[in-house]
């Protein structure tokens, strides 16, 4: 068929199918599947009542940006989203951030002012109770915690070895029954030393 170049110009809303597409002149908002725009500049809801779904899809890249202005927009490879926000993103339940990710790159989780330690890329968990890490394997527990009772606490929830190591080798473990190795892997004794032991003053 035909082809027809043009420019159209309404001055006041417009509407598609009632509300499939809806742009209300008067907030200068974009509604898609809703014709009641009170918040959002863009709202997007699923006509069914059930979950709405936004695709960002290009055939290179794909970029939603965050920012308040229209400069710098980054060119990405494919198949990935890029997300821009200039004072950082914040993760809310209800109107309480739970997670934050700051603009310097420092993300906290129970804070929304995550703090770096010096200069260092920082996650920061903070919370009243206290906080934690908690690692998990095939329902194997290992935690990482800390409050103002107990201070810092490193421990397996279950009974396996705790090590410590450098470079790829394990220098210290406490083992499943509580028994302290060096350089060792299974200690006998509350404490197995496997090489020399220089000491300075007397051992009691």
């Amino acid at each position: 068929g035909s082809t027809t170049t043009t420019s159209i110009s309404i001055g006041d809303d417009l509407a598609v199918d009632t509300n499939t597409l809806f742009v209300d002149a008067s907030t200068d908002r974009v509604g898609i599947n809703r014709n009641s725009l009170t918040t959002y500049d863009l709202e997007v809801r699923n006509g069914a009542g059930g979950a709405s779904n936004l695709g960002l899809i290009g055939g290179s890249s794909s970029s939603l940006v965050l920012n308040n202005t229209d400069t710098s927009i980054i060119a990405m490879a494919s198949s990935q989203v890029f997300l821009r926000a200039t004072g950082g993103f914040f993760f809310q339940s209800g109107v309480t951030t739970k997670a934050a990710l700051s603009k310097e790159g420092n993300f906290g989780i129970g804070t929304a002012s995550p703090s770096a330690i010096g200069s260092k890329t920082t996650l920061h968990i903070e919370d009243s109770n206290g906080a934690a890490i908690r690692l998990g394997h095939d329902s194997v527990d290992a935690v990482i915690k800390h409050d103002d009772t107990t201070g810092l606490v490193i421990q397996t929830v279950d009974p396996v070895p705790f090590s410590l190591g450098t470079e790829g080798t394990t220098v210290l473990t406490i083992g499943d029954e509580q028994k302290v190795g060096i350089l060792t892997n299974d200690p006998t004794y509350e404490l197995d030393v496997n090489g020399n032991i220089g000491v300075n003053e007397y051992i009691y």
